[in-house]
């Protein structure tokens, strides 16, 4: 049912935003931004939540190093195999990675869980790899190519790089207040639950992108 136009499709169905108001699509543009956030802890705060589980200085530096070395790889990988695969798939499997690494973290520290140290980094390594794959690549590359009418594409970008840059000051100066109010277990899992909520709204409502014209009269769109 959510399939657009595709460069080598045989049929004449109508692309799948065209029965979507643009308000609809700025909703999967402010979803797709809140998910683009879902590393900001790691990237920022990984260390200093890794060191919370006892692994000393030494050890959430490391932490911190592999995160950076995993992110070359992984971004390499991304421009190997995104011309390969349903930009769909991708996304919602980048996203599903990142929820089961929230809720690993949040596991490891609610139920004390010996070697746990090891269940938080692998966590935040996993969560690292998932995002680049899915969220943080494909963010911009699917948003340009669900907002294809000319009329509304400059707004519908900008409803979602202004959410992005709002939802990242909120994430950024909240989450270490939150993990200090509640605790690092109680406060992945409640991220872990956001993250869930937006992996079952993109899956109902995410259309497929890759290979949509973008050679298409505005008159097509009924855009309201």
């Amino acid at each position: 049912e959510f399939s657009l136009n595709r460069e080598d499709s045989n049929t004449n169905t109508t692309n799948n935003t065209n029965k979507h108001s643009f308000r609809m699509l700025c909703l999967l543009a402010v979803v797709l931004a809140f998910t683009n956030n879902s590393t900001d802890t790691a990237i920022f705060y990984g260390p200093t939540i890794v060191k919370m589980t006892g692994i000393g200085e030494k050890g959430s530096l490391w932490t911190a190093f592999a995160l950076s070395l995993l992110s070359l790889p992984a971004n390499f990988l991304v421009l190997c195999i995104i011309h390969l695969f349903s930009r769909r798939y991708l996304f919602l499997g980048g996203l599903t990675g990142v929820c089961i690494s929230y809720f690993l973290i949040s596991t490891a520290f609610v139920f004390n869980i010996i070697g746990k140290e090891y269940i938080v980094a692998f966590g935040f390594l996993l969560m690292n790899f998932s995002f680049a794959i899915g969220p943080g690549t494909l963010f911009v590359v699917i948003l340009s190519e669900l907002l294809i009418n000319p009329e509304t594409r400059a707004k519908g970008m900008a409803v979602g790089t202004v959410s992005m840059s709002i939802f990242s000051i909120i994430c950024n100066g909240s989450a270490l207040s939150i993990i200090d109010a509640i605790g690092p277990g109680k406060s992945f899992f409640m991220y872990f639950i956001a993250y869930v909520l937006c992996l079952l709204f993109l899956a109902m409502y995410l259309p497929e992108t890759r290979g949509v014209k973008f050679e298409i009269s505005t008159q097509q769109h009924g855009v309201t």
